[in-house]
């Protein structure tokens, strides 16, 4: 039986307790980890330099510009600037017919702040515009004023609902098209804005004329050949530019 039990601790109790408590203590301290204040302290480093000042909000805000970026707002702005002076230049204007200000209609949304061949397709879809409205509006147009030279005199003014359902229709064909095929985007807009302005006004006409149309197709079209002109001329992109 003897060698089952332990020696006897032979040490006094005193000196057994102390024993124990350095132990424990020494237990305790090995398993606390540092806390995060004495980690992030300044005194664990002494020598760290301060926080950058976090920026102002002018440098905030031209973070977001960059060259790129300044050079399509300049170019956009160029085109908007020479469709306003031709508008407004007498000789130009004549020609437009009452409504030069569509150039710069067109050229808010034909805007040149693209690369030289999206703006090229953004033309040709533009031009396309111009032809369907033209074979939509024009025979309306007549129609009109030949209904108008029947019954007009007679009080009838019902013109209007025939442009009004010519209108319905060709925007619903139009929306149709566009969206099934996205890049007639540009078609759409053009045909859209000359059929407002055309089968609008024009309801109480006893003629056709085709400066009627002609003064509505003539300033868009203008503002889409600006659009091209300054996105050519004026710091050219392509789409290569970045892929370094």
């Amino acid at each position: 039986m003897a060698i089952f039990d332990p020696s006897p601790d032979l040490r006094p109790r005193s000196a057994r307790s102390s024993v124990d408590h350095d132990r424990t203590s020494h237990r305790m301290a090995a398993s606390r980890p540092p806390s995060i204040e004495s980690i992030n302290s300044t005194n664990s480093v002494p020598f760290a330099p301060p926080p950058p000042p976090p920026p102002s909000a002018w440098k905030q805000f031209t973070n977001h510009f960059s060259t790129r970026v300044i050079k399509r707002h300049i170019k956009f702005l160029v085109a908007l600037y020479i469709a306003s002076v031709m508008a407004l230049v007498p000789q130009i204007g004549s020609v437009l017919g009452p409504s030069p200000y569509l150039a710069n209609v067109a050229v808010v949304f034909m805007h040149p702040a693209r690369t030289v061949g999206s703006q090229l397709e953004v033309t040709l879809f533009s031009v396309l515009g111009g032809v369907l409205a033209a074979l939509w509006i024009i025979p309306c147009q007549i129609a009109v004023a030949a209904f108008n030279r029947r019954y007009l005199a007679g009080g009838n003014n019902s013109a209007w609902a025939i442009a009004a359902a010519w209108f319905f229709i060709g925007v619903w064909i139009m929306t149709t098209f566009k969206a099934r095929y996205a890049k007639l985007n540009c078609t759409f807009i053009i045909y859209t804005i000359a059929g407002i302005f055309a089968l609008t006004r024009t309801h109480t006409s006893l003629h056709f004329n085709f400066n009627d149309f002609w003064y509505l197709m003539g300033p868009l079209m203008l503002g889409v050949a600006i659009c091209l002109f300054v996105s050519a001329l004026v710091w050219p992109e392509t789409a290569s530019e970045g892929l370094g």
